[in-house]
């Protein structure tokens, strides 16, 4: 963020240490991920790895965090996880797509108080 903060002052993009939209991309897969946690529901570990099966990624990265919320206290049993669905953004639009575009679009963006109302895109 320091060095945004001096790219922007210095108005020198070269100044930056990553491209703007290198940055905005990985921006973008956090929020994604924090829009399918908000849109999911508490489930159990079997659910979870129900659902996660047929991806051995998934499966294993949820493995590993089952251990370390374990090795660290927290029993899944008792504390429920939370399944998000699967969102997919259109890469043009930068607008969620599919099965569950309309939740999803509707936390992509919110209700702004006048004067700091953000103009929509034409």
């Amino acid at each position: 963020m320091a060095n945004f903060v001096r790219a922007v002052q210095s108005r020198k993009g070269s100044d930056l240490r990553a491209d703007a939209l290198q940055g905005h991309l990985s921006a973008a897969c956090c929020h994604m991920a924090n829009v399918s946690h908000r849109l999911g529901t508490q489930s159990t570990p079997e659910a979870i790895l129900e659902r996660t099966g047929c991806n051995g990624q998934l499966t294993d990265a949820f493995q590993r965090r089952r251990e370390h919320l374990r090795e660290n206290g927290v029993d899944l049993r008792n504390t429920r996880g939370v399944l998000g669905p699967w969102v997919s953004l259109d890469p043009k639009t930068e607008r969620f797509v599919g099965e569950f575009a309309e939740g999803a679009n509707a936390l992509a963006t919110r209700t702004y108080r006048q004067p700091f109302a953000v103009p929509p895109l034409a």
